[in-house]
């Protein structure tokens, strides 16, 4: 039976060993400029993918912004927003007020199938209600800022087309409106947006009960003026 040089094969594992290492520092040298030349050439592309837009539209997700359409705004626009500029930060209409009554909450309550007992019921309000009355619905309210700002009428304005409600920001219900109470709109000219044919334009808007002149309601309200 043959016995095992302990001996030899310990040096032969590291003669092995040392010959392997050898062989990996010299394919590493050997490599390594091609190794260089592929991480700069997936820098390079990164780079562009960046600048092409994609990356950002990923790593930004709803941070970005599609770059906008070259449009020269026409003549008129030009012409609206100069006559309008001078008022920004002024407040320019003051409305008249006009009374809630049970009537329209009713009806707005027909109408958007909101008829919770705190706008209808008015025995009831009476009785269980913190206000002890019915009370008219915030979106109510929010609905006749429109036609109490009246922007379609603002000589300011002549010569528009057309006037839309673009929207409302920040709305915010400060204070219950109650049948027979009445209210205003006050508003602050804030901003003025050009379009290629129309000027958006925002107004700070607050809505006030008469009794003390409170404020129950604001808003900021967007208007597209079209020319």
């Amino acid at each position: 039976m043959n016995m095992i040089d302990y001996d030899k094969l310990i040096s032969l594992i590291k003669e092995t060993s040392h010959s392997i290492r050898i062989s990996n520092r010299d394919l590493i040298r050997r490599l390594e400029p091609q190794f260089q030349e592929f991480k700069s050439s997936v820098n390079h592309t990164i780079a562009n993918s960046a600048a092409g837009g994609w990356v950002v539209k990923w790593v930004a997700n709803d941070n970005y912004t599609s770059p906008p359409i070259d449009c020269q705004p026409d003549a008129k626009v030009i012409k609206h927003r100069n006559r309008l500029s001078p008022l920004l930060g002024e407040e320019i209409c003051c409305s008249e007020w006009i009374t809630i009554n049970q009537d329209q909450i009713d009806a707005f309550a027909l109408v958007t199938n909101d008829d919770q007992w705190i706008h209808v019921d008015i025995e009831r309000s009476k009785k269980e209600s913190p206000f002890r009355s019915t009370v008219a619905h915030g979106l109510l309210i929010l609905s006749l800022v429109p036609s109490l700002r009246a922007v379609q009428n603002d000589p300011r304005y002549e010569g528009a087309r057309l006037i839309v409600n673009s929207g409302f920001n920040g709305v915010r219900f400060i204070k219950p409106v109650k049948p027979g109470q009445s209210i205003r709109v006050r508003s602050v000219l804030k901003g003025i947006d050009l379009g290629k044919r129309h000027l958006e334009v925002r107004e700070n808007i607050i809505v006030e009960v008469q009794d003390g002149a409170r404020m129950i309601a604001q808003a900021e309200v967007v208007f597209r003026v079209y020319v």
